[in-house]
């Protein structure tokens, strides 16, 4: 069993426009962003994806991944992310997210 763990500030998120993401397209796929912007709370989604990617990776053993595309996190309709080959979860405040991926 492998786990990965990562917690991050949402503050390196709220500079990110809806419109003007282009620094981020290596780290958010399309349906990421559509996830993330559904609602008010868009930049504490931003944060959650991205601590689960990189709890991801860090499971994987994936450390300097170049591009977090390759690590999809996908929504089950009531909203619980769900990880290729991994159990996640994700937890997020209006300051912080946490996100943790154990892989068996």
């Amino acid at each position: 069993m492998k786990i990965g763990i990562d917690f991050i500030e949402v503050s390196r998120f709220r500079k990110i426009s809806e419109k003007d993401h282009r620094y981020w397209d290596h780290v958010f796929t399309a349906a990421e962003w559509e996830y993330a912007f559904r609602d008010e709370r868009k930049f504490e989604h931003l944060a959650g994806v991205f601590a689960l990617k990189e709890a991801v990776a860090k499971a994987k053993g994936m450390s300097g991944i170049k591009n977090f595309c390759d690590i999809e996190i996908q929504f089950l309709p009531g909203g619980a992310p769900r990880v290729e080959g991994a159990e996640v979860s994700i937890s997020h405040s209006q300051e912080h997210a946490v996100a943790v991926a154990v892989i068996v």
